[in-house]
């Protein structure tokens, strides 16, 4: 009898461990930091799963895939609204942020002087980094590379920060809703240890909409335990109702493409998903998008567009805020992000708030 793959909530931490031995199915993965089991169950079975009073819900299996596109156009990248920073000392020191993407390559940017790099694998358990696809490299430049290979003229907003990568997504630039929930899992878990407090996550799948979404939950759950988790809103287009899990997730910040027309006036880009997300505004702000310089694994500089690209400015920028006040709660963080985002002429639906700037930060 043919089987599908599907995500599991229990209603409570009490349930969680109770429902195991009941359940007369394949378990293939655990997720206690939701109460949730990943599972193998026939089509026959789902109906009497639902039934079960220990169970709060069951969701597809959902896969992920990245969000940028080498278009192979190169620019310049220009990030006013981030560069006064660098002046300012403020280089994201002593702040870890995790990255859940296609790994990493070991670059002479993260390891020297000193090696701020943390590696896990969830696809082939390799322990020595690599990435086999390009996009997580390039998405962990943009926060933390620090320019030794190319005399600084291409770093990272946060070039000092420490980056965990987990890779989690496959060379083809997709991914199983399990292996991302086991890296929120790890994340979870060694967050603490390894001062984790911010997550990328430059990825989208097509959001569950019977049910509970498993990577929005996996996203809530993180940020409810203190990490700001950033997610792109998706590359889907200029349609509502667009954007993909788990930016979906209403406590998490989700980040749109930000584009410039001829005259160097921001606007959302025509790729960049959009809101409404049920009753909520999505994208909560938006950042550069298009052209955005990054590090390929040959140690070369190439400019990559997508809402992958925007999400790390973001996820950099919170590095900023919290290397200058360690004690910004997600929420306050957020609240910070968005009440000086600068306005732009669109709905919030397209932009969020507006596009990111950090004017306010010397002053948290």
């Amino acid at each position: 009898m043919s089987e599908i793959k599907c995500v599991i909530f229990t209603t409570d931490k009490k349930d969680f461990f109770a429902l195991k031995d009941e359940l007369p199915y394949k378990i293939t993965n655990s997720f206690p930091f939701i109460n949730a089991y990943g599972a193998s169950v026939s089509l026959c079975e789902i109906s009497k799963l639902k039934h079960n009073k220990l169970i709060r819900a069951v969701s597809s299996h959902t896969t992920v895939k990245t969000c940028s596109n080498n278009n192979n156009i190169y620019y310049p990248h220009q990030n006013p609204e981030l560069t006064p920073y660098y002046e300012k000392n403020n280089f994201g020191q002593g702040i870890s942020v995790a990255v859940i993407d296609t790994g990493i390559c070991p670059h002479v940017d993260f390891l020297m002087p000193r090696n701020r790099l943390i590696f896990h694998d969830f696809i082939d358990r390799i322990k020595t980094p690599y990435d086999d696809n390009g996009h997580g490299t390039a998405v962990a430049s943009i926060i933390a590379s620090n320019g030794l290979t190319s005399s600084k003229k291409f770093q990272g907003i946060a070039p000092r920060a420490n980056i965990i990568a987990l890779k989690a997504i496959s060379n083809n630039g997709e991914g199983g809703a399990f292996k991302i929930l086991e890296a929120m899992q790890w994340i979870y878990q060694n967050r603490k240890k390894n001062n984790i407090r911010v997550v990328c996550m430059s990825f989208g799948a097509e959001a569950v909409t019977d049910g509970v979404d498993p990577l929005a939950e996996g996203a809530s759950a993180l940020w409810k335990a203190g990490i700001t988790v950033i997610a792109s809103a998706g590359n889907s287009g200029s349609g509502e109702k667009t954007i993909t899990s788990p930016g979906i997730s209403n406590d998490i910040i989700t980040v749109g493409g930000a584009c410039r027309n001829d005259k160097g006036e921001n606007h959302p880009c025509e790729f960049s998903s959009r809101g409404p997300v049920g009753k909520f505004t999505k994208p909560d702000i938006i950042a550069h998008a298009k052209n955005i310089a990054t590090l390929d694994c040959k140690g070369d500089c190439s400019f990559q567009t997508g809402t992958s690209m925007s999400a790390p400015i973001v996820a950099s920028a919170c590095v900023l805020m919290l290397q200058k006040n360690p004690k910004l709660t997600p929420n306050r963080v957020k609240e910070l992000l968005l009440i000086n985002a600068k306005s732009l002429p669109y709905s919030k639906n397209e932009v969020g708030h507006g596009l990111l700037s950090l004017d306010f930060i010397e002053d948290i």
